[in-house]
């Protein structure tokens, strides 16, 4: 399952980042791309959704609205929506057909919602969404719950080395969530494995990364819990508990990632009209590590909408909002310490 509540991040293009260093040129990138009516085979885009991904406390009854990069026919958006949670009710457009506003049977309170809109809905020329686009966020809980959680790699083949993330209702109490949590070896004798540790904070307190420091055995079963004794920032204990019985891999990765490939490729010249860029990774990348270090100026004017990773983690689009002026440069540099794989090893050297 592809769970969307990790992260609340800023655009890929404010943290990638595209821009420039605009040359002399002779063609005027002021000038119309060409007259005459073509056929529209501009795939639409996603550009926003309400509520954001990764909010929390949203109402129950409250309305999803979605908006489009052109008109949508909205016939195929109604077969390609659905939802992790509630039912759709009904769709209402606005009058130029790009914004969807999605009403549903009320949500429970402390659950995850993932709004999905398959590659299947089309502009009115026919074209589909290049890829489906999915967005997660919370609702409102009245007790102190945790309401969703990303185990990093497969349950049945957890990497050595790896990370749970934990989403709450509410912002937690780090000293208590130090106490209330537990990760041991399953068989074995119920003691505590050494070396767990609380990693980072974000999200205000409302998501708690728990990692082990150094790996654990490969092809084995761990338990991890968390009890009610966590208690939020406030002083409210958790209302109900967390137990995941996941299995490591069977073999403790120890190989540098890298970026394999770009498309388009390095050094290339493109086309003003260029829709997006595709970066693929040797190997799914850590999400704390997925920024680079430097970058070129921000053009967020040339971006479509936020960037979207793959579900494996590997490989990132950035799609664009072309024409292009003439003489833009495109690039992102990872140092070896800020490029890391899911294993915990970071590259051995700069990759841009």
């Amino acid at each position: 399952m592809l769970y969307s509540l990790s992260f609340r991040r800023l655009s890929w293009l404010s943290v990638l980042a595209l821009v420039v260093v605009v040359g002399c040129s002779d063609s005027d990138p002021g000038a119309p791309g060409g007259g005459g009516s073509e056929a529209d085979l501009t795939p639409p885009l996603v550009v926003t959704i309400s509520p954001d991904n990764l909010d929390n406390g949203v109402a129950l009854a409250s309305d999803i609205e979605i908006v489009f990069s052109e008109p949508m026919l909205p016939a195929t958006v109604a077969t390609a929506l659905s939802l992790s949670a509630g039912a759709v009710e009904s769709i209402t457009w606005n009058a130029a057909g790009t914004v969807a506003a999605v009403s549903h049977t009320a949500w429970s309170e402390g659950v995850a919602v993932t709004v999905t809109v398959g590659a299947g809905a089309t502009d009115l020329a026919g074209n589909p969404l290049p890829q489906a686009f999915s967005s997660t966020f919370y609702t409102y809980s009245s007790v102190p719950a945790m309401v969703g959680y990303n185990l990093f790699g497969p349950a049945t083949a957890v990497p050595p080395v790896g990370y749970i993330e934990l989403d709450f209702s509410e912002e937690m109490d780090i000293d208590s969530m130090l106490s209330a949590y537990s990760l041991t070896m399953d068989p074995g004798p119920g003691k505590e494995l050494p070396g767990v540790i609380m990693g980072t904070v974000d999200r205000d307190y409302r998501r708690i990364t728990v990692r082990w420091d150094g790996q654990l055995l490969p092809l084995s079963t761990y338990h991890f819990s968390l009890s009610t004794a966590a208690m939020t920032r406030g002083g409210t204990n958790l209302s109900e508990g967390f137990t995941l019985d996941f299995t490591t891999s069977a073999e403790v990765d120890e190989t540098a990632p890298y970026i394999a490939s770009t498309v388009p490729a390095l050094d290339a010249v493109v086309d003003p009209d260029l829709e997006s860029i595709v970066i693929t990774f040797s190997e799914p990348i850590d999400e704390s590590y997925r920024t680079p270090d430097s970058m070129s100026a921000l053009l967020e004017v040339f971006m479509a909408r936020e960037a979207v990773w793959s579900e494996a983690g590997d490989e990132i689009t950035v799609y664009l909002n072309g024409p292009l002026p003439a003489g833009i440069r495109f690039y992102a540099v990872w140092d070896e310490s800020n490029l890391r794989d899911i294993a915990g090893n970071f590259s051995t050297g700069a990759d841009s």
